[in-house]
């Protein structure tokens, strides 16, 4: 069963809500493009943390299946977390938090029409919006997938942490998964508790626990006894959509049976809805940030941060989605990036290319596939859209992992003298092969293969186990086989380049055609990276001549993670990418 084939697309509006001391909060308003409309609104609260992220495609799409019943519904991003304004580093976060939360509700309660409120609450958004359910009465509140208490919410927060081997942070901080936590927030999410604090002001609840985990009824109770009508439902789903971008999945079924829940259970309607006055703007010291759509048969929508203090030379920063994250980026690294370099005088976009982010329409992993065949072409669309709309001509196009590929194809795919340069970051590949493993396309596999084989060769025991299992032996020596064809060939091609025999690689062919248009290029890279080490072998002595005559510059990075979970290491490359489009090339 699902509820989410064929959803039209309904009438979303991004802007940002004015919260106190300039802080701003960024929300979209889903308005009902047909009727029936509903008196009533949906407020959805996002999880903190790594799971925001995660969750984001399917917080969206059940937003959409609600304004498509006649809800109007409401989501936003939490203080210092997305397009919102702040830091999670601030010692008062948790109240920033509450104030986003606050700011959301007044500005569904001000839409004509809207006569009464349900809070819909995801995991941590529950511990996160108790107070807000405790002082406002609402029709309902739904706690989907709720962390019944804070503190194993933390306690997941730290296991993050210790499975990824995050540093600590300088300061009163905890990492929380690439989400710096003060720790007074992190002891204020400690010692919420959905089973002791505070309760709802509400008339009926909804409660969807995860089908996989033994029934728990504690919070239904509870509610009862307080007198409020709850009902508990088992739904699958939890897992999937919690994955990494690349491989979550929308919880169909379950977005199917709390949508089916809020129909029924409040069918009045209204004649009409009309969005209250919004701020379509958000304006800092350093930038104006603004939503920036590009409509064709496949519409796409973008941030645009602008410079207040803009270098005229500077060409548009254009950052590409980073796998199949939104264009927030991994750990908010675009946003932070944007306004960072907005400092400098350097303005961009951070898009969401057609199949992902707030631009995609479907929900099989073929339409939210990071490597769409599509994303060339979506990348010239958007050039030519700003060209023809803004005061932008040239461009840098920027991209992590899959961003890269598609920065590199759409740097191609553009007119000459378009694209002034590219920002490649910890890219896999460059030529994305149709069956290739999203997290591990064949550019990189044999790298990544013979790393682990190189690792593996040096611990006894894994000769022991060698000996013992002939199976196992037989696999090995397939795979030692693979790698040393593959590398033969590359040794083969070298060989004939040394010997003059003008043989080249597809990415020497390409990059010589980049170069040779005037587009510069930068590398920044973990060494460790299976995608590094692809390139050296298809390109390295491309690369070290570029790299010397200052056409190409390549960075080596202290050793971090695939995607720069830690604050300290995005930071670190936020840094490096600033001084790279301020350099003379630019």
């Amino acid at each position: 069963m699902s509820a989410l084939s064929n959803v039209p697309r309904d009438r979303a509006i991004p802007h940002w809500l004015a919260g106190a001391d300039g802080r701003q909060t960024f929300a979209w308003t889903h308005l009902p493009a047909t009727r029936p409309r509903r008196r009533t609104g949906i407020q959805i609260v996002a999880p903190v943390g790594p799971e925001y992220l995660h969750s984001h495609r399917a917080v969206r799409h059940l937003a959409r299946v609600l304004a498509r019943l006649g809800f109007v519904t409401v989501r936003h991003d939490h203080e210092g977390m997305a397009n919102s304004t702040g830091d999670l580093r601030d010692a008062e976060t948790w109240a920033h938090w509450d104030e986003s939360c606050e700011l959301a509700h007044q500005h569904l309660r001000a839409v004509p029409g809207v006569d009464e409120v349900v809070v819909v609450a995801l995991r941590s958004g529950s511990l996160v919006a108790q107070r807000l359910m405790a002082r406002h009465q609402l029709s309902a509140v739904v706690h989907w997938f709720p962390y019944l208490k804070g503190s194993v919410f933390v306690r997941d927060l730290a296991l993050i942490d210790s499975m990824l081997d995050l540093p600590a942070p300088d300061g009163p901080f905890i990492e929380a998964g690439g989400y710096p936590l003060h720790e007074r927030t992190h002891a204020a999410l400690r010692d919420c508790d959905l089973l002791a604090g505070p309760l709802p002001l509400a008339r009926r609840a909804l409660i969807v626990n995860d089908a996989a985990l033994p029934v728990n009824d504690r919070l239904r109770m509870r509610l009862d006894e307080a007198g409020i009508a709850a009902v508990r439902m088992e739904q699958p789903g939890l897992g999937e959509m919690m994955r990494q971008a690349e491989l979550m999945q929308v919880p169909g079924e379950c977005v199917a049976a709390v949508s089916h829940w809020l129909d029924e259970a409040f069918p009045a309607t209204t004649p009409a809805h009309e969005l209250p006055p919004v701020r379509a703007e958000l304006d800092s010291a350093a930038f104006r940030e603004r939503p920036f759509a590009i409509a064709g048969p496949r519409p796409m929508l973008g941030l645009l941060t602008e410079s207040l203090t803009p270098d005229s030379d500077a060409p548009l920063l254009v950052l590409l989605n980073a796998g199949a994250a939104h264009h927030v980026g991994p750990n908010r690294l675009h946003v932070d990036l944007a306004r960072a370099v907005a400092a400098k005088g350097i303005s961009s976009l951070r898009l969401d290319i057609s199949n992902l982010g707030e631009s995609a329409e479907g929900l099989s992993p073929a339409e939210h596939h990071p490597y769409a065949p599509t994303a060339a072409a979506d990348v010239t669309t958007s050039l030519a859209e700003l060209t023809r709309t803004t005061a932008y001509a040239r461009f840098v196009l920027c991209g992590l992992c899959s961003g890269a590929h598609n920065s590199f194809q759409g740097a191609l795919a553009a007119p000459p003298g378009q694209v002034a340069g590219l920002v490649l970051l910890n890219p896999l590949t460059f030529y994305w092969r149709s069956g290739d493993d999203v997290l591990n396309p064949e550019g990189a596999r044999v790298e990544q293969n013979a790393a682990q084989f190189g690792a593996s060769s040096r611990d006894p025991r894994k000769w022991l186990r060698l000996l013992t299992e002939p199976r196992r032996l037989a696999r090995v020596g397939l795979s030692a086989g693979a790698i040393a064809w593959a590398r033969a060939a590359t040794a083969a091609r070298a060989l004939a380049q040394s010997m003059r025999l003008g043989l080249m690689t597809p990415l020497e062919r390409d990059l010589r055609r980049l170069l040779d248009s005037g587009v510069w290029i930068s590398l920044l890279t973990a060494q460790s990276e299976p995608g590094y080490a692809a390139m050296r072998a298809s390109a390295g002595r491309l690369l070290s001549a570029t790299h010397r005559a200052g056409h190409v510059c390549v960075e080596i990075l202290p050793e971090t993670d695939h995607t720069f979970t830690a604050y300290a290491s995005r930071q670190d490359l936020i840094r490096r990418i600033t001084a790279q489009l301020s350099g003379p090339h630019t």
